[in-house]
C-alpha cells in the first residue's frame, strides 16, 4: 500500500511540473526560461517515441494535433519570410511553442496505456492551483519587485510591479464554484472565495475576469438543474458582492483601480478614441497597424517575427504585440485559415463532451470534467481580446486531450485510481 501511494505521488509530482511547463506558468520567472527550452526538446522527443510506438495509427483528435504541430511554424515562417523577408529558420524557432502540444499526444499514450490515471491529472491540478495561490500571494504581498532586475514578461510593461501567471489560480476558482453552486457543496464554496479574492486584489484583468464569470454561467445552465441553478446563481452573486466588500477594505485603493480601468476601457470602445487608459489605447493603435497587413494578406496571415531577427515586431513597427489585438493578432499572423484551424480543436472538444455524457462519473470526477470544460470556454470567450486559442494551443489542446482521456477510460471500463474518495 505505501508504494502504491508513493508511486501515485510520483506520478503527481511529474505531471505537476509537466503541466505547468506546458502551460509556461513559470517561463518569464528568472532562470526558468531554460526550463521551458528544454521541455519544447522533451516534447519533440516524446512525439516521436508516441508516433514510433503507434505506427501512425491515431485517433482523428491526434491526428489533428500531430497536423497542427508541424502546420503552424512552418506556415507562419512562410508567411513572414514572404511579407517580411525574415529567414526562415527564425520563424521556424520563434514558434518552436508549438512544439510543447505534442505532450498531449503523450499524456493519451500514457492513459490509453493506464501508465497513469485521470485522477492523477486531476490532483496535479489541484497541488499547482493552491500552490501557485500561497507562493504568488506571498510573493506580491513580502517581496520587493526593485529587487529583481526587469525583464520581459516577468514585470509589467512600463511598471515596476512583477507579474504571476493566475492559470491554475483560474482553474481552482471554476473547479471549486462549479462544485460549490452544482452540487450545493458549501465547503467547495468557500474554498473558491480565496482564489476569486486573489484574482480581484493582485491580478484584475478586466475581459478575463468578464471570461471566467460568463464561461462558469454557461457551464451551470448547460449542466444544471433548471430553477435550481437560477436561484445558486443569486446566492454566488450576493457572495460575490460581499467578497467585493471585504476586498474593498483591505486593499480600497486596487479595488478602485479596478473598476476605473474597467469604466476608461468602455470609453475607448464606445467612442474609438483615445482616453486615459493606456492598455485600451494601445489595443486601438494596434489595431490600426494590423488592419493593413490583414487585408494584404488574409489567407495565410503575416507570419511571426522573431525578437532575434531585427528586434522583431518592434523593429518594424515599434510597439506592436499580435496577441493584444485578440481574434484580429490571431488573423494578422496566421490568416483565416489559420483562424479556422486552431477553432477547430473546439469541435473535438464538443464531440468528446458529448461522448462523456453517456457515461455516469462521481461527483469529484464530474466536477474535474465541468471545470476543464469551463476553462475551455474561458479561453475561447477570452480569445477575442488575446487570442489565447491560438497563442496557448498547447494548453487549450491539452484540456481537450483530458477529456479524451477520460472518454477513453470509461469506453474502456477501466477503474480510475481514486476511485471512491475523489480527485481533489
Amino acid at each position: 500500500m505505501r508504494i502504491y501511494k508513493a508511486n501515485a505521488v510520483v506520478k503527481i509530482f511529474f505531471l505537476a511540473v509537466a503541466i505547468s511547463l506546458t502551460f509556461s506558468t513559470t517561463k518569464y520567472l528568472p532562470g526558468f526560461f531554460v526550463f521551458s527550452e528544454i521541455w519544447t526538446v522533451l516534447s519533440c522527443v516524446l512525439v516521436c517515441y508516441v508516433v514510433l510506438l503507434g505506427r501512425f495509427k491515431f485517433s482523428l483528435f491526434e491526428r489533428y494535433v500531430l497536423i497542427m504541430i508541424l502546420y503552424v511554424p512552418i506556415a507562419s515562417a512562410w508567411a513572414a519570410y514572404s511579407v517580411f523577408e525574415q529567414p526562415l529558420l527564425f520563424g521556424v524557432m520563434c514558434m518552436r511553442q508549438y512544439f510543447i502540444s505534442g505532450f498531449s499526444l503523450y499524456l493519451i499514450w500514457l492513459i490509453r496505456r493506464k501508465k497513469i490515471q485521470v485522477a492523477n491529472v486531476a490532483s496535479a491540478f489541484s497541488v499547482l492551483g493552491w500552490g501557485f495561490l500561497v507562493i504568488n500571494s506571498a510573493a506580491k504581498i513580502l517581496i520587493d519587485p526593485a529587487k529583481f532586475e526587469a525583464s520581459a514578461g516577468f514585470f509589467a510593461e512600463g511598471s515596476d510591479k512583477f507579474v504571476l501567471d493566475p492559470t491554475f489560480i483560474i482553474f481552482m476558482f471554476m473547479f471549486f464554484s462549479i462544485s460549490g453552486i452544482l452540487k450545493s457543496n458549501i465547503r467547495h464554496g468557500v474554498y473558491a472565495f480565496p482564489f476569486l479574492l486573489y484574482y480581484l486584489i493582485f491580478d484584475g484583468g478586466r475581459f478575463a475576469l468578464i471570461s471566467m464569470l460568463m464561461a462558469i454561467v454557461i457551464v451551470l445552465f448547460l449542466y444544471g438543474r433548471g430553477l435550481k441553478v437560477v436561484g445558486h446563481l443569486l446566492k454566488a452573486v450576493v457572495a460575490i458582492l460581499i467578497l467585493l466588500v471585504v476586498a474593498f477594505y483591505v486593499y480600497p485603493e486596487k479595488i478602485d483601480l479596478l473598476f476605473e480601468k474597467y469604466i476608461d476601457a468602455f470609453q475607448v470602445l464606445a467612442t474609438g478614441k483615445e482616453g486615459s487608459d493606456s492598455s485600451a489605447n494601445s489595443r486601438l493603435l494596434q489595431m490600426e497597424v494590423a488592419v493593413p497587413y490583414i487585408i494584404s494578406s488574409p489567407f495565410f496571415g503575416n507570419g511571426m517575427l522573431s525578437s532575434q531577427w531585427n528586434e522583431g515586431f518592434s523593429g518594424v513597427f515599434g510597439y506592436f504585440h499580435p496577441s493584444d489585438n485578440g481574434l484580429t493578432g490571431v488573423v494578422f499572423v496566421f490568416g483565416i485559415v489559420g483562424l479556422a484551424l486552431f477553432c477547430a480543436q473546439y469541435a473535438f472538444a464538443l464531440s468528446v463532451s458529448r461522448r462523456l455524457r453517456l457515461f455516469k462519473f462521481l461527483d469529484s470526477e464530474e466536477n474535474f470534467i465541468r471545470a476543464v470544460q469551463c476553462y475551455l470556454i474561458y479561453i475561447f470567450i477570452f480569445s477575442f481580446t488575446s487570442g489565447r486559442l491560438a497563442f496557448g494551443f498547447e494548453s487549450s489542446v491539452f484540456l481537450i486531450a483530458v477529456l479524451y482521456g477520460m472518454y477513453l477510460v470509461k469506453k474502456q471500463g477501466g477503474k480510475i485510481e481514486g476511485h471512491g474518495r475523489g480527485y481533489l
